[in-house]
């Protein structure tokens, strides 16, 4: 029995094939219902997308002069009671008083940690979270860094910060083990026993001695 057969196509279906590759010049390209509404939905969303790009580059470039003004101010003593917190974002400030180094809290910073420490006023106004500055892993023992831990009466020339929210990603707070990874300034000074505080964060600006590194 042979074995190379060869079947020939019908006459009807190669009328078919014909057909199926002939291009109706007057019809024109008609897309169909839903590739047409997946087009017009990615561009509206394409659309939006760069509306929203160039809102936000605008909402940062002010952010950022608000910012540079604010900071390169002369600064003003900071007062016993702040009543408009957005007032005084980014504002550069004094303040006089004693850092209450046993209240020290570390905040993980990459990779270090950012010591926040309560500095009491002399004048009786409400306690103010100070960010000194920053230690690598092995210095946040304050026993480690004696140096750093500044005693007597200073004063302190900072940038006032406002609280933030923690990232999508970042683990939550440990205040009983005083594990920190974001900066809840509400749960700081509730574990610290401050009743009354500034509700902000002021990062120092002009250390008179560093924070200091671990001892060798």
């Amino acid at each position: 029995m042979p074995s190379n057969i060869a079947i020939a196509p019908s006459k009807d279906l190669l009328n078919l094939g014909r057909r199926a590759m002939t291009v109706n010049p007057d019809r024109g390209f008609r897309p169909g219902l839903w590739p047409t509404i997946f087009t017009i939905f990615g561009l509206v969303l394409l659309v939006g997308l760069g509306t929203w790009q160039i809102q936000r580059l605008a909402w940062k470039t002010d952010l950022l002069a608000d910012i540079t003004q604010r900071s390169a101010a002369d600064p003003v003593p900071l007062p016993a009671e702040l009543d408009d917190l957005t007032r005084w974002r980014y504002r550069a400030v004094t303040v006089t008083g004693r850092f209450d180094h046993a209240a020290e809290m570390a905040v993980h910073a990459g990779r270090g940690y950012h010591i926040i420490t309560p500095l009491i006023r002399l004048d009786g106004g409400s306690p103010v979270l100070v960010v000194r500055g920053e230690v690598p892993p092995d210095g946040r023992d304050p026993d480690s860094r004696p140096d750093g831990q500044e005693s007597g009466v200073v004063s302190v020339t900072g940038i006032v910060r406002l609280p933030s929210r923690p990232g999508l990603f970042v683990p939550k707070n440990d205040p009983q083990a005083n594990l920190w990874y974001w900066r809840d300034l509400p749960a700081m000074a509730a574990m610290r026993g401050f009743s009354m505080w500034h509700r902000c964060l002021l990062r120092r600006l002009k250390r008179r001695r560093a924070v200091g590194r671990a001892a060798a």
